[in-house]
């Protein structure tokens, strides 16, 4: 991470714009043309349209996850038009578990990205070379210049193959 102690205080702020830019263009280079996985960044809606189906009356809370209209976000529509985002992925842990009824294999990844789009939880990317969908999680900055991200670190959880987020 970049420590604002390390910046003089005569760097003026296009000198910081410039830096910032650099920064975000290598790293996408890097992951373009090396480390980097083409994927769809699905962005969750959170305001907008109330699911008519879905929304508890008194709570608003989502009564079914697999709902065809909101697909379990409580918002018509559910995530706004994809964005490309390259993503650098790691094996981080892989768990799998045998139970009674079937073999659980949750297959959680730490990945890479650059700062833009905003990365929040619970969006959905979209690995465009096999079509398998990861819950992200945990976002935080990886490098920021002023409080302004550049690199994201994030935890891409795969939805099983069952999930709404594949209709």
């Amino acid at each position: 991470e970049i420590a604002m102690s390390d910046w003089s205080s005569d760097v003026c702020s296009s000198d910081l714009f410039l830096l910032a830019k650099e920064l975000m263009r290598k790293e996408y280079l890097l992951q373009i043309k090396k480390t980097g996985i083409q994927g769809t960044l699905l962005k969750r809606r959170q305001w907008g349209t109330v699911c008519p189906l879905c929304l508890d009356f008194d709570t608003n809370e989502v009564t079914d996850n697999r709902c065809p209209s909101c697909f379990g976000t409580g918002f018509l529509g559910g995530y706004f038009k994809g964005i490309e985002l390259w993503v650098t992925l790691s094996n981080l842990k892989r768990n799998k578990q045998i139970t009674d009824l079937a073999v659980v294999d949750p297959f959680d990844r730490s990945g890479r990205c650059v700062a833009y789009p905003y990365l929040d939880t619970k969006d959905i990317w979209v690995n465009n070379q096999t079509n398998e969908r990861y819950a992200i999680s945990e976002p935080t900055n990886v490098a920021e210049i002023r409080g302004i991200p550049i690199v994201y670190t994030a935890m891409f959880s795969k939805a099983p193959a069952s999930s709404i987020l594949y209709d």
